[in-house]
C-alpha cells in the first residue's frame, strides 16, 4: 500500500483515513505523524491517539502533498544519485537546486508565509499573513480583514520563494517574509543584526553563545552581509 505524505506546520504527516465531512461534502484527512526511518528499517509506527491525531482540511492536505512532492523532486536533483553527495551550488546551478539551498539554510514554518505590500496611507512597506481568504465581505457589504481563527494561509512554496528572488512589482507582492519559529516552539536559525561600531566584537560573543549547552549551532555563524544579493545574481 503507498503511502501518502504530506507537509503540515513545517513536519510530515501519513494520512490513514479520510472522513467526509457533513458540512460541505468535503473529505476531512486523518493523518499521524510520518517518521520516513521506521519506515526503511521495518520498525513499528504506533502512535499515541491523544497527541498524533491530526485533522486537516483536503485543500491542506493536497497543498502540503504537492510541497512534499516539489522537495523530493529538488533533492533528487541537488543530491547524486549514485553516492548521495549533495553538488555544488554554483551560478549554472537550476533554480531549483539554488531554491533547496536557501531552503535548507533558512528553514522555517512551510504551512504560512508573509507577503509585503506598500501603505497607501504611510507609504512604507508592511508585511501580512498570505491567505486564500485573506477577505471577508460582511452582511453590510463592507470589506473586513479576515479573523485569524478563520483565516487559511498559503503555503510556502518553492514557487514562492523562486518569484521573492527573480520578480519585483511596484507593490511589493512578490517579497517574502519567513515565521522561522516553528509550532513546538524551535527554530533553524536566528537574524542577528550588528549596527553599532562594536559589531565585530558583538559577533564573537554570539559566536560564545551559541556554543553553550542546549544551544544547537549547525552552521556556526553565518555572514549575512551580501548574502541576499548573492543569491540575487545566482537566481
Amino acid at each position: 500500500m503507498t503511502t501518502v505524505i504530506s507537509i503540515l506546520g513545517g513536519s510530515l504527516y501519513r494520512s490513514i483515513r479520510r472522513l467526509p465531512h457533513a458540512g460541505d461534502g468535503n473529505a476531512v484527512i486523518l493523518c499521524v505523524p510520518y517518521q520516513a526511518t521506521a519506515e526503511k528499517t521495518g520498525e513499528d509506527q504506533t502512535v499515541s491517539l491523544d497527541h498524533d491525531l491530526r485533522y486537516a482540511t483536503k485543500a491542506e492536505w493536497n497543498a502540503g502533498v504537492e510541497q512534499y512532492e516539489a522537495q523530493r523532486r529538488c533533492t533528487s536533483q541537488v543530491s547524486s544519485p549514485s553516492n548521495g553527495v549533495v553538488a555544488e551550488i554554483t551560478a549554472r546551478s537550476s533554480a531549483a537546486q539554488k531554491i533547496q539551498l536557501f531552503r535548507s539554510l533558512f528553514r522555517g514554518r512551510d504551512d504560512v508565509y508573509a507577503y509585503g505590500f506598500l501603505s497607501k496611507k504611510t507609504g512604507k512597506v508592511g508585511y501580512a499573513p498570505a491567505a486564500w481568504n485573506e477577505w471577508m465581505t460582511l452582511p453590510n457589504g463592507k470589506r473586513v480583514p479576515t479573523p485569524s481563527d478563520q483565516r487559511r494561509c498559503k503555503p510556502l512554496t518553492d514557487q514562492v520563494l523562486l518569484d521573492h528572488f527573480t520578480k519585483r512589482d511596484s507593490q511589493f507582492h512578490n517579497v517574502v517574509g519567513l515565521y522561522p519559529l516553528s509550532k513546538d516552539s524551535k527554530v533553524w536559525f536566528l537574524a542577528i543584526d550588528f549596527d553599532d561600531d562594536r559589531w565585530k566584537e558583538e559577533i564573537i560573543v554570539t559566536k560564545r553563545g551559541v556554543r553553550k549547552p542546549r544551544i544547537t549551532s549547525n552552521y556556526g555563524t553565518i555572514p549575512l552581509r551580501g548574502w541576499r544579493s548573492s543569491l540575487d545574481v545566482l537566481l
